[in-house]
């Protein structure tokens, strides 16, 4: 699965104003981790949704350093990705108007999830 992009084709944090010190949320060598985050991803809840870092820390993965997110959903048919933000806290986001929302087909965005958490 591709990293989500912006109407330029450009990366998510680069589209954002963000610097490139982010990794995303699947790291080799921590399964237990990418684990987490797949199920997170696939079993987002269909009405309202939850909210999933995509980027974050690279030292430490923790909120607090800073971090990318999105409110994800679905549907029968598709996976929505939308309502972006920057957040440094739980609680303390910026929302990120000019990114998303983002339709994925039901399949193919399990497919892509399963193929970039296999590590």
């Amino acid at each position: 699965m591709a990293a989500p992009t912006g109407s330029s084709g450009s990366m998510l944090v680069k589209n954002a104003g963000g610097h490139s010190d982010f990794m995303g949320c699947f790291v080799s060598g921590y399964a237990e981790a990418c684990e987490r985050i797949r199920a997170t991803l696939l079993d987002a809840p269909p009405e309202n949704g939850k909210r999933v870092l995509l980027y974050i820390c690279p030292e430490c993965g923790d909120v607090g350093c800073g971090a990318y997110s999105a409110l994800v959903r679905r549907d029968r048919e598709s996976y929505v990705w939308e309502n972006f933000a920057y957040q440094v806290g739980e609680y303390d986001s910026t929302s990120l108007e000019a990114v998303g929302p983002f339709v994925f087909e039901l399949s193919l965005y399990k497919a892509g999830l399963l193929n970039a958490s296999r590590f």
